[in-house]
């Protein structure tokens, strides 16, 4: 398995001087899998922003630029007709947004995060301290407001991700949190309308983290999509957080 932080994320760089895109982004992971010499095709295990970045490794692959041996997404905002946004998102859209992210503490955090989780899965103490650190290494609220910035670029690629997904040759799966007010029950719902012979997993109860809020459930039904015909490629997962 891989997985690493991206750039303006966790532990890594989080210059201030840049403009973040998830164009960017894929080329990092894929520079990345250069980096461990993986020749072979990997299998995308992808989340949120990731979601995002993991549509443009498959446009890619639809161009031959990259080797995708097929792609799960937990719940990311696929289709941005159909994306919610907390205030806070909107609040660092604004032209206000550098100073909306500087002054960004661990109880906005809390508030914000409390809103997008399943009523029975609340974070305990230690998972939010840990949720912070990733946010705060580096001094990384500096930054929110170029981060968010992913929201209106998927607008702009709308037609290139969603055209990737609904070609055949790398099979797809979506496993949703479906009391997600951010993309739960509702972008499933677009996904089975646009996605042919869709293969989606409900996750009752669940919100906007489905592998921390129900990570037995999400290992199931990964290894069961694993399991299907393609079962013959070396097992290599990308993680995208």
């Amino acid at each position: 398995m891989i997985a690493c932080d991206m750039l303006g994320f966790g532990d890594s760089d989080k210059p201030v001087d840049h403009t973040y895109s998830l164009m960017e982004q894929a080329d990092l992971q894929q520079a990345l899998l250069a980096h461990l010499q993986v020749a072979q095709p990997v299998h995308l295990l992808a989340h949120d922003y990731g979601g995002s970045v993991a549509q443009e490794l498959l446009a890619r692959h639809h161009e031959q630029r990259a080797d995708i041996a097929s792609c799960v997404f937990l719940n990311s905002g696929l289709f941005p007709e159909s994306c919610r946004m907390l205030l806070i998102q909107k609040l660092l859209l604004s032209r206000f947004g550098w100073l909306v992210g500087r002054s960004f503490g661990r109880d906005d955090l809390v508030r914000n995060v409390i809103q997008v989780y399943g009523p029975c899965t609340h974070p305990s103490e230690s998972a939010l301290d840990d949720l912070w650190s990733l946010i705060a290494a580096n001094r990384g609220t500096r930054i929110l407001h170029k981060l968010v910035g992913y929201m209106p670029e998927r607008r702009l690629h709308r037609e290139r991700w969603v055209g990737a997904m609904q070609r055949k040759g790398v099979p797809l799966r979506l496993i949703n949190g479906v009391v997600d007010p951010l993309s739960g029950a509702h972008m499933l719902e677009r996904y089975r309308q646009l996605i042919p012979e869709p293969d989606t997993v409900q996750l009752l109860g669940i919100g906007h983290y489905p592998h921390t809020e129900a990570p037995v459930q999400v290992l199931r039904h990964y290894l069961a999509f694993r399991e299907q015909p393609l079962s013959f490629y070396p097992l290599k997962v990308l993680t995208v957080t």
